[in-house]
């Protein structure tokens, strides 16, 4: 999870190695102008469990912010899987209204 100290705004990523999540939050940093801070949530193994873990993780913190759900309390435009994928996988965290 990448929190903006300014703001406090909160976005829910995934990376596939420790290398590529050390490069995002690089890319991350340089491109918004700001350190962030960075935490590790979850940990799966890249492909669905991964996709899983990412999209239970936004659900759980209230959502991507877009136009079906403008309430959603994250920087996350989309959300990573759709409802009849993620239920597949095993996906067990519903989506926030």
């Amino acid at each position: 999870m990448r929190t903006n100290p300014k703001t406090g705004a909160e976005y829910v990523g995934r990376a596939k190695s420790a290398a590529h999540f050390e490069a995002r939050q690089a890319a991350h940093d340089t491109k918004l102008g700001v350190t962030h801070k960075y935490k590790v949530i979850d940990n799966a193994k890249p492909g669905t469990k991964l996709d899983v873990a990412e999209e239970s993780a936004i659900r759980a913190r209230g959502g991507a912010n877009n136009k079906s759900n403008p309430n959603g309390t994250l920087e996350n435009k989309r959300y990573q899987m759709n409802e009849e994928r993620y239920r597949a996988a095993g996906g067990k965290v519903d989506k926030p209204n």
